[in-house]
């Protein structure tokens, strides 16, 4: 059970830190926007504490996000997912995009086929 708490704290810190990050502003901004000290949103990010109701509530209007993904692992997900594909696409020219999307979609055909045949 402590383990899985420590966890969810994990997660909710992760997807904290991802949303200040995506905003671009530091642990202090942050702090001042959501009218904290640094430390208690550097042991949020951390998952070293949980924060009371009415702070998640502050947090998630502040990063702009439905409050129930700070609880979600799969935002955190999205998130690494995003900044992969950035890296993939952003210095790429409009015809190497549309060469990898078209490469991108013949490999999600082909992943959906193999799953549904039989083996």
């Amino acid at each position: 059970m402590q383990q899985e708490t420590f966890r969810i704290r994990q997660i909710i810190g992760d997807n904290i830190r991802e949303g200040r990050r995506r905003l671009e502003v530091t642990q202090e901004q942050f702090a001042e926007i959501v009218e904290l000290s640094v430390q208690t949103v550097s042991a949020l990010e951390n998952g070293m504490q949980f924060a009371r109701m009415d702070t998640y509530c502050k947090i998630a209007e502040t990063l702009e996000m439905p409050i129930h993904l700070l609880f979600s692992e799969q935002l955190l997900q999205d998130n690494i997912l995003n900044g992969q594909y950035h890296l993939l696409f952003d210095d790429c020219k409009s015809d190497e995009k549309k060469a990898l999307i078209k490469i991108m979609a013949e490999i999600k055909a082909l992943l959906r086929k193999q799953r549904s045949s039989p083996t």
